[in-house]
Parts: C-alpha cells; sequence; structure tokens
C-alpha cells in the first residue's frame, strides 16, 4: 500500500534536500551544533540547527539561510 501525504506545500518544497547537491558540514558555533554549506573560502551558510534548546532558535544570527564567517 502506498503512503498518502496530504498538504498543501509543494512536493518540491518537502523534497528539497534530495534534489539539491551541496556541500553540507556538520559543525559547531558559538557552542551550538548546526549543518552548514560551504559557500567562500571561511563562510558557511547555515542549513539547519540541531539544538534542543528553543532560545537558539530565536537567535537572528542563527537563522538557516544566514552567512557566518569561521
Amino acid at each position: 500500500m502506498d503512503d498518502v501525504l496530504y498538504t498543501i506545500m509543494p512536493i518540491s518544497t518537502i523534497f528539497e534536500e534530495d534534489t539539491k547537491p551541496g556541500n553540507y558540514q556538520e559543525i559547531i558555533y558559538d557552542g551550538i551544533q548546526m549543518q552548514v554549506e560551504h559557500i567562500h573560502l571561511n563562510k558557511f551558510k547555515i542549513i539547519r540547527l540541531y539544538s534542543t534548546d528553543p532560545a537558539d532558535y530565536l537567535k537572528t544570527y542563527l537563522q538557516p539561510g544566514e552567512i557566518i564567517n569561521i
């Protein structure tokens, strides 16, 4: 039996990671483990945070899509 996913989101948004190649790495920045994509030299784009502290997700400089320098 097939699974059915009822959503208003486009299928490309739901399965975006599977179709989008990237140079992803897991790092610890500011004491928080996260997944980043290498952009250029020491610049990385935040993809996702791996944190159990809700306060970490409220930090604007750690939002997905932000560029950090390491």
